[in-house]
């Protein structure tokens, strides 16, 4: 017995500490990406008093980003985890260390319950296997996106209380405990609070694989879970004003024409050990044939057909499928706009994988004959593999230089490649360095105007003004009457000599018809009409 609990011991602190070791690389890397505007730039976290905010308000509210860019088009409602980077901003304010020691130890506890829910839905395959998988899981390089960028961790927390809720609820389903019921609804419920995604894992709580439990047992004991998505619905609405998860029909219909796609290059990454790097969604499957997308979908019917028909035989392993399956359909939204990020989602849907595998290689192991020591090499294999990509990713996250420099060397087609390392670029005050990029990155998509307008700020930082003005007429003409063209607007300004005062004020007053909430617009007018009343002169053109 002591040995068997000393062995149970040992697999958990692996499972902990390999990705821990494996990302130490961590503690170097500094903020990129949504962290520059949500730590470095953002105010939010770093008041505690702020703290009630977080679950009254749209997630966008710790970004340093919300009065820009204003509320996006997918309405997103996450305030446990950003709850989270208060405790961090309390520990090392904007320095990186707190913030990547809470992620690192957040995917080692989540790395502990993968190992126990393998444990208890497996018990008939060998625990070096199912050691194995979780190791595959805790050290795939995709991941990384979710536990070594910083901003990834949304998906540590849905992914920690949705394993909670899952076992609380067996637990429940095996003891008839209607307190364990109520902790899987409370874990349900910080799940939601997580991220939105776990409105869609509900029934695979209801449904976890235990056998001869009746459905009457199983709703009477479930009961809890929808109280506590009942809370979370008042909560999202209160703070939302409503719920909205896209802007219009076509973007629903284009994430449903490219959904079978996405589950595919899912399922292929989320275990795989491939090299890491920022992908696209939306720019991969622009240019898809509709062949292909056929193929997909003739695919994806295929297999659910066919786990629905084995799932009274092999119940666990559909479960586990349609698990990974359903996590990952929402991101299939993201894929029809520019919203850079991949690893991240598939985070929730590893999990299920992990299962289903290892049903299949408990299922096929015992009928293949092999000998255990060449799954045994074969393993070490590629757990060795996945560990090495894992240290490699990390360094991925360094910077922001470092992360751009790897996806436009993979995608150099892609106009936003270019462009987020321009930008990126300029926020760090190199505009020289920044304008080459800023400049191919309009030239590829001229339909995106923030390529055009950094390239106009940038232009304006550097002195070369004339420049800057025609950057800014020629995005006023294309850009007319929408709030794009207010970018412009502000570039246009900037360029102008002070004596232009009152122009410049006409241009601004401009600005706010197009979009109310410009703040940066409405700062800068306040500045020209005091400049008009004696007030110094306005950076900006000769």
């Amino acid at each position: 017995m002591h040995s068997a609990r000393a062995q149970s011991a040992l697999r958990h602190f692996l499972v902990f500490a390999l990705p821990s070791l494996a990302t130490l690389g961590r503690f170097r890397n500094g903020f990129v990406f949504d962290d520059v505007f949500v730590i470095e730039r953002g105010k939010f976290i770093h008041d505690l008093a702020n703290l009630p905010g977080a679950f009254t308000a749209h997630a966008m509210i710790a970004s340093s980003q919300e009065h820009a860019v204003g509320r996006p088009g997918m309405d997103t409602y996450r305030p446990i985890s950003i709850a989270s980077f208060f405790w961090d901003a309390a520990l090392s304010g904007t320095q990186t260390w707190s913030y990547h020691l809470t992620n690192m130890m957040l995917h080692g506890l989540v790395c502990v319950l993968v190992l126990r829910l393998l444990d208890l839905l497996l018990p008939q395959v060998a625990p070096g296997v199912r050691l194995f998988l979780t190791c595959c899981f805790g050290l795939a390089p995709w991941l990384s996106e979710a536990h070594v960028f910083i901003n990834g961790r949304s998906d540590l927390c849905l992914a920690l209380f949705f394993l909670t809720a899952l076992l609380a609820f067996r637990d429940a389903l095996d003891r008839t405990s209607r307190t364990m019921g109520w902790l899987a609804a409370a874990s349900l419920l910080a799940a939601l609070l997580s991220k939105e995604v776990a409105v869609v894992l509900l029934p695979f709580v209801l449904a976890f694989p235990a056998s001869g439990v009746p459905w009457r047992k199983r709703l009477a004991l479930g009961a809890p879970l929808c109280v506590a998505l009942a809370a979370y619905l008042v909560l999202r609405f209160n703070a939302l004003d409503g719920l909205r998860s896209h802007n219009d029909a076509g973007q629903m219909l284009l994430a449903l024409k490219q959904l079978p796609l996405l589950l595919a290059d899912g399922v292929a990454h989320a275990l795989t050990p491939t090299p890491y790097f920022l992908r696209s969604l939306n720019d991969d499957y622009a240019h898809t044939s509709t062949s292909i997308i056929c193929l997909s979908a003739a695919a994806l019917l295929i297999v659910c057909v066919s786990l629905v028909v084995m799932s009274r035989r092999y119940y666990t392993f559909s479960w586990a499928v349609f698990l990974a399956l359903t996590a990952l359909a929402p991101c299939a939204m993201i894929s029809t706009t520019l919203w850079p990020g991949f690893g991240r989602y598939l985070y929730v849907p590893a999990i299920g994988l992990c299962v289903a595998a290892g049903v299949g290689i408990g299922h096929f192991g015992q009928r293949i004959p092999i000998r255990r020591s060449v799954w045994t090499a074969a393993g070490v294999s590629l757990a060795l593999a996945s560990a090495a990509l894992l240290v490699d990713a990390t360094f991925a996250f360094e910077s922001e230089r470092i992360m751009y420099a790897r996806s436009i060397s993979q995608r150099p087609q892609q106009a936003w490649t270019h462009g987020f390392m321009g930008m990126s670029l300029r926020r760090a005050g190199l505009c020289d360095e920044a304008i080459p990029y800023l400049n191919r990155a309009a030239t590829m998509a001229p339909a995106d105007p923030r390529y055009s307008v950094h390239l106009g700020r940038c232009l304006v930082d550097i002195g070369a003004y004339q420049a800057a003005v025609g950057v800014a007429e020629r995005g006023r003409e294309r850009f007319r009457d929408t709030r794009a063209e207010c970018g412009f607007l502000l570039v246009a300004v900037l360029a102008m000599p002070s004596a232009r005062a009152q122009e410049q004020e006409e241009l601004l007053r401009r600005c706010l018809r197009l979009d109310t909430g410009r703040s940066d617009c409405a700062e800068l007018l306040q500045r020209v009409q005091a400049f008009r009343t004696g007030a110094p002169a306005l950076p900006g053109g000769p």
